[in-house]
């Protein structure tokens, strides 16, 4: 089938022509679409009246944190952090070792995470306790203590293996949120390992504060019992399970 054309505009400025590419999506697709920006680099900002924030990574999904409002995160089960180099010697300044970001309002009630970390330690004479820490909350190093533990270190010990894990679980959800945990450290023998215990774990019976409803980092710390022992970690990884 074929139509004839029959009218032609002869008011035609060519002067005034925008390139498809330049022109705003607003002007061709009504309100509510979800797509800002031009034809040509067009921005989903959100789907139909749900607004989507934060960006995208390799492997990120969708997570609905209100009626109106999604944002991009980690699935579900997902591994969130982990260091790719050895740390440095950590003497007993308290400093991170692996910290990941956490999204407002994706920390749900229940929701768990795992940290796990190994490394190896060197003491002096008198080393006093070693202590790791989980932190959370919006700035760095001053978080929340959820789990904590500091195990006593064995005198005059060089590159001894020693490994920590840590569980933490969400109880409240929201600005007056609350979470607790348990941490753990292992060593290989109590004579001549890092630790004077083999096993030494830390359970918390009372929780502690944290808003998830705002942006929360939640950190691995360590600090060493005397300023010349320390500890370096070769694995440090944060999941949520």
């Amino acid at each position: 089938m074929t139509q004839k054309i029959t009218r032609f505009r002869t008011d035609y400025d060519p002067g005034s022509f925008t390139p498809d590419g330049a022109i705003a999506l607003g002007t061709i697709i009504s309100g509510g679409s979800g797509l800002t920006g031009t034809v040509g680099a067009p921005v989903v900002s959100g789907v139909g009246t749900v607004t989507i924030s934060g960006t995208p990574a390799v492997g990120s999904i969708l997570v609905a944190t209100s009626p109106t409002t999604a944002a991009w995160t980690a699935p579900a089960s997902a591994q969130l952090a982990a260091i790719v180099a050895p740390s440095a010697a950590i003497a007993n300044t308290e400093t991170v070792v692996v910290s990941c970001s956490l999204a407002p309002n994706t920390i749900t009630a229940s929701m768990s995470f795992r940290i796990s970390a190994a490394g190896v330690g060197t003491t002096v004479l008198v080393p006093g306790n070693d202590t790791f820490r989980i932190r959370i909350g919006p700035t760095t190093l001053t978080g929340t203590i959820p789990a904590t533990v500091a195990p006593a270190a064995t005198a005059s010990v060089t590159a001894q293996p020693f490994a920590f894990e840590a569980l933490i679980t969400c109880r409240t959800a929201g600005a007056g949120g609350t979470i607790i945990g348990v941490a753990t450290t292992l060593s290989d023998n109590v004579t001549t390992g890092l630790f004077a215990l083999l096993v030494d774990v830390n359970t918390s019976t009372a929780t502690v504060a944290v808003n998830t409803t705002a942006t929360n980092l939640l950190e691995f710390t360590f600090q060493s019992g005397a300023a010349t022992s320390n500890a370096t970690f070769h694995v440090a990884v944060i999941q949520r399970l």
